[in-house]
């Protein structure tokens, strides 16, 4: 019972329209592909805030030993945990690239 209060709590309080806390669907995939990669299996990562979402936004928290009910202490927590998986895609510099046939 303590378990489906909890989650009754975090939805009300991720799906309430707090300024706060505005999540757009790619705040939410970037999350999911986070808890995908540190092993919290959020389900398919499609931007939505969903019951396995949820579930695993739980686990996590659970797991690190932080309150699911503070977005901002397991937020920091899995993006400073993500960011060694984070690849940023760099265009070659323009200095490379032939800049006149012969």
């Amino acid at each position: 019972m303590t378990r489906l209060m909890a989650l009754l709590a975090l939805c009300t309080l991720l799906l309430s329209a707090s300024p706060t806390l505005a999540l757009s669907p790619d705040d939410i995939r970037l999350g999911q592909f986070c808890l995908t990669v540190l092993g919290f299996n959020p389900g398919p990562i499609d931007g939505l805030l969903g019951r396995q979402t949820i579930a695993a936004i739980l686990r996590y928290s659970k797991n690190r030993g932080v309150s699911a009910l503070a977005p901002d202490s397991w937020g920091t927590l899995l993006a400073a945990e993500c960011l060694p998986y984070m690849h940023v895609r760099q265009s070659p510099p323009a200095a490379t690239l032939p800049l006149f046939s012969r």
